[in-house]
């Protein structure tokens, strides 16, 4: 078993924001680590720039795009089930950058804390502004209200977005988050045996939700900003049809899966 893996999965990204995001990880000078990068580009723009890193990452070229939560099944499923496992597995953007130190002080973190089955830092856009992306399980009004945000009233979108975002919780308390963005997900290895990996159904959007709350369900899940990282964020489903389409089909199977507006489990995480 390593200490450390973690799974970036890429599709057409910048090759230097990738080098930043491969970089960071690499100096955390963690012992034993293994670092995977799942590739559904539809054009090979990113395994030239990653020659230098002579041979120290596992690059697996996808025919398609496949979607986020399978293509990090690809890499939990080749660590967890062909090479003995890791302690702690690290889900990761590719628009994602950080201090080498913030890895190691969550890992320790986690290892004097053993209920926490999975943790995320504080994230900032990279002019350091705030990024409210740790927030409540979503009911549909959310949803719904996010994604045709443009034709609604302001006034009745903000709202919705202050309590669902979480917006007046005091962004620098460790504490106890429904929902962790999956641009950065620490997850404990022992946790991700037990719940499983991402739910295959969702190609894009609501997998990270769903894989929080299953893991919610057995233990803690923080947020821990005394620690934090840069993020690009781009919110491609308000720009782009055929990905707000792909919103829209996860909403339906998120709902589907764990109710419309008969769900106690999220009141009840979401009122803690």
């Amino acid at each position: 078993m390593i200490n450390l893996s973690c799974s970036i999965v890429t599709y057409n990204n910048d090759p230097e924001v990738l080098k930043k995001t491969i970089n960071s990880f690499f100096t955390a000078g963690i012992p034993s680590r293994q670092l995977y990068i799942i590739d559904n580009s539809t054009r090979n723009n990113i395994y030239d720039h990653i020659q230098q890193y002579n041979g120290s990452i596992k690059y697996i070229r996808n025919k398609k795009n496949i979607g986020f939560g399978k293509a990090h099944n690809i890499a939990i499923q080749d660590i967890f089930h062909h090479n003995g496992g890791a302690r702690y597995h690290l889900i990761l953007n590719p628009d994602v950058w950080f201090n080498g130190k913030t890895l190691l002080n969550m890992i320790d973190y986690m290892d004097k804390h053993h209920s926490i089955g999975m943790m995320s830092p504080k994230v900032l856009y990279p002019d350091g502004s705030f990024q409210y992306v740790h927030r409540r399980l979503p009911a549909p009004r959310d949803s719904l209200v996010r994604m045709f945000h443009k034709i609604l009233p302001q006034k009745f979108v903000n709202k919705i977005n202050t309590r669902y975002e979480m917006q007046n919780m005091n962004e620098n308390n460790i504490q106890q988050i429904p929902h962790l963005s999956g641009c950065f997900m620490l997850v404990r290895g022992e946790a991700l045996q037990k719940i499983g990996a991402f739910d295959k159904r969702f190609f894009l959007y609501f997998e990270d939700i769903d894989f929080s709350r299953r893991i919610r369900q057995s233990y803690q899940t923080i947020y821990y900003p005394k620690e934090k990282i840069y993020h690009i964020y781009a919110r491609q489903s308000y720009n782009n049809f055929r990905v707000k389409i792909r919103h829209i089909i996860s909403a339906i199977r998120y709902f589907t899966k764990w109710g419309w507006f008969f769900d106690r489990e999220r009141k009840k995480l979401n009122n803690s």
